[in-house]
């Protein structure tokens, strides 16, 4: 019988864990407190020459440590925090080197880490050739693949050779996160599961407000937090700032363009600290941009913005439309602007039905979930493991 104390965890992630904190670390801080031997291998960067990219490995390889360069989210005592030493999958020529050097290198830590007679399982979020000759060559007792995004559309991956359906169909399970998602992963394979967006519920609801109308004379605040990348709609941010006071908090990827003055842009904070950043805010702002790109997969945070009670207006995104009732869901530039001045008046009982779906989205809950799917999986290989 499986049980968790008697299982070692790899996760092989495509966000670092310093980056804003995600399902992906989540799950990992998760596990580990049930008990499972959590290792969370970071990715290789994606935006980097050749060159570069082999310098940063080989300074790597002259490291004793196997743990991350220290950052801004926190180290649990639980989680073991591994780098990827890896070239990127640029060509077949630096796949076949990471097949043959790198990969059986990185198995033979990762393997000094599980402690013997332990079950191993990987969960893959990386659809990419070398990912994948790593979790094969790693012999899991399972394999999982995380699908969180629609990476047929991702500007990620316009200069690395994508194998999604080889990546979905060698799963023993598939994980999704969006019921487009869902379908999309059952051509490869049938044993796909559903696993919402998460919230640390207490860490939240702690930090939330009744929604009070601004101060006469005074504009209400809008938060966006989370990447700034080449999914979202800057210039709309933009439009947003010389209306209403805004507030930015997060890594950018990409330029921001010119904010209206008194817009606050803050670094990225710890997860921990975030909260106490959003206790201001009268709406949460998730300025997307509309494409296929955009259309799988749910945002990491709308049930940490759903756990404070405050109004969230979004572009359209087909995930959040169980919540159009709770979500203001905007086609266009004009329409977002609109239903911000129309959230900042909204009945008072939407905050506590926001509320309630965040606590019963909590992350205890969903990691158990997915705990009872992978003891069961381990019990049952190859059959339906929820």
């Amino acid at each position: 019988m499986a049980r968790a104390e008697n299982t070692t965890v790899i996760i092989l992630s495509n966000v670092g864990w310093d980056f804003t904190w995600q399902m992906h670390q989540k799950l990992a801080v998760g596990l580990s407190k049930l008990g499972y031997h959590v290792m969370f291998v970071n990715p290789v960067r994606r935006r980097m020459s050749v060159s570069g990219q082999l310098r940063r490995v080989v300074a790597q390889l002259r490291r004793q440590s196997g743990s991350s360069e220290q950052g801004r989210q926190p180290r649990p005592d639980g989680v073991h925090l591994v780098n990827r030493w890896t070239l990127p999958d640029f060509n077949r020529s630096l796949e076949y080197v990471n097949r043959q050097f790198f990969v059986p290198f990185l198995v033979r830590r990762l393997q000094r880490l599980v402690v013997p007679c332990r079950q191993v399982v990987v969960i893959s979020y990386l659809p990419f050739p070398t990912a994948m000759t790593l979790a094969r060559t790693l012999d899991p007792d399972l394999l999982v693949s995380a699908c969180f995004a629609n990476w047929s559309a991702s500007p990620f991956v316009a200069d690395r050779r994508l194998c999604e359906s080889e990546w979905l169909s060698n799963a023993d399970f598939v994980l999704v996160n969006a019921p487009s998602l869902c379908e999309h992963a059952r051509r490869y394979n049938p044993r796909v599961y559903c696993i919402s967006s998460m919230v640390d519920f207490d860490l939240f609801y702690r930090a939330g407000r009744g929604l009070a109308e601004p101060a006469p004379g005074s504009a209400a605040r809008c938060c966006y937090y989370g990447s700034v990348g080449p999914l979202i709609d800057t210039e709309l941010l933009a439009k947003v700032s010389r209306r209403y006071q805004l507030r930015v908090i997060g890594p950018r990827r990409v330029p921001l363009p010119d904010l209206a003055p008194g817009s606050e842009v803050l670094a990225q904070v710890s997860y921990p600290e975030l909260p106490k950043h959003l206790q201001d805010v009268d709406v949460f702002v998730l300025p997307y941009r509309l494409g296929e790109s955009t259309a799988g997969g749910t945002p990491a945070k709308i049930f940490e913005c759903f756990a404070m009670g405050n109004p969230v207006v979004s572009t359209y995104l087909p995930s959040l439309s169980p919540y159009q009732n709770l979500v203001y869901l905007s086609r266009t530039h004009d329409e977002f602007l609109m239903n911000i001045d129309q959230a900042l008046h909204e009945p008072p009982e939407r905050r506590e039905q926001r509320i309630q779906i965040a606590r019963a989205n909590s992350t205890e809950r969903w990691v158990n979930v997915l705990s009872d799917w992978i003891l069961t999986g381990l019990n049952q290989k190859g059959g339906c493991p929820g």
